[in-house]
């Protein structure tokens, strides 16, 4: 997570290093270096690291891909070159089933309230009820009340708060 203070004398240039910082040509930068140096492109515009690149010291040198440093989106295409052959093969069998994350959004104070009030009973309900659901102590039969159960939590609140979260998220990574 990055972001600037409020009492920064340097708002403006703190949010254009940020916007620079996650834009594509930072973005490709980071992930792959410098092309010819680190990286090379093929004729059908793919990229691969050089034989250099593959000893892991002389990249991190180039400050290419360091954790948790810089404002960054993840490669996976740049990830794939680094790592083992049969690493990358499983990668690309499992990539249809990966789904993105929640994403970080910020709620509003009307959010906020809702979610610190009902989510972390509604948290401890779902894991008990799973475990107990999964070890047997509870019978399938149960499951219906388990649903009212989470109706009486506040579930259908949250939910729509979450959705209008989502929405606004979208909207915004959307730039509508």
């Amino acid at each position: 997570m990055f972001g600037v203070n409020a009492k920064s004398q340097n708002i403006v240039l703190a949010c254009k290093f940020l916007d620079y910082a996650m834009s594509d040509e930072c973005q490709e930068m980071y992930q792959w270096g410098i092309e010819g140096k680190s990286y090379i492109v093929d004729e059908n515009g793919n990229k691969k690291f050089t034989e250099q690149a593959r000893d892991n010291d002389w990249l991190q040198q180039l400050g290419i891909n360091p954790a948790f440093v810089y404002p960054a989106q993840q490669s996976v295409a740049s990830t794939d070159e680094l790592v083992a052959d049969w690493h990358a093969r499983i990668n690309a069998e499992i990539r249809p089933y990966v789904k993105d994350p929640w994403p970080f959004i910020y709620s509003t104070e009307e959010e906020a309230e809702i979610i610190n009030t009902y989510f972390v009973d509604i948290e401890t309900y779902v894991k008990e009820n799973a475990t107990a659901f999964i070890t047997g102590t509870k019978s399938l039969d149960e499951f219906n009340d388990y649903l009212a159960g989470l109706e009486s939590l506040n579930l259908k609140q949250v939910l729509e708060v979450r959705q209008a979260q989502y929405d606004r998220f979208l909207k915004a990574y959307k730039g509508n």
